[in-house]
């Protein structure tokens, strides 16, 4: 007897690779130029940056260091988002071309990496800013 609430197992017979209805692919080749521009526009911005604040008698490197570390994460983090919107944009092209699910999995996968980093990135400016709110509150309250 078998138990109702199982679901039903795999069918072995199907094949492995399976394909994308040709709707989704279309729509996603239609989002493709976004985070292509969006990751070129990254990575121009990022370069910019980096000049100005590294770039020789930068008086940014004698004033505070510590900013300037935290100016190369930040850096360092716009490059990251950037090569995962490159990864995502190369990756609606690669299902273009193939509509495989592979393909589709790559893409969305990619996408995920990207707004998950965009959501902890998020979520720890609101912990910060609650933070300095809570603190100027607590500090006018003891000027009383």
């Amino acid at each position: 007897m078998s138990a109702p609430y199982l679901p039903p197992p795999p069918d072995h017979d199907s094949h492995p690779e399976e394909r994308i209805s040709p709707e989704v692919v279309e729509i996603l080749r239609g989002t493709r130029i976004w985070p292509l521009v969006i990751a070129v526009i990254t990575f121009i911005n990022t370069a910019l940056s980096a000049f100005q604040i590294f770039k020789p008698g930068s008086r940014l490197l004698d004033i505070n260091p510590a900013g300037v570390a935290g100016a190369a994460f930040v850096l360092i983090l716009n490059i990251f988002l950037g090569l995962k919107l490159l990864g995502y944009a190369n990756n609606i092209g690669r299902l273009v071309k193939s509509g495989s699910q592979a393909d589709f999995e790559a893409a969305l996968g990619e996408h995920r990496k990207y707004w998950k980093t965009i959501g902890i990135l998020v979520t720890i400016f609101l912990v910060f800013f609650g933070l300095v709110v809570l603190f100027g509150l607590l500090a006018g309250a003891a000027r009383r």
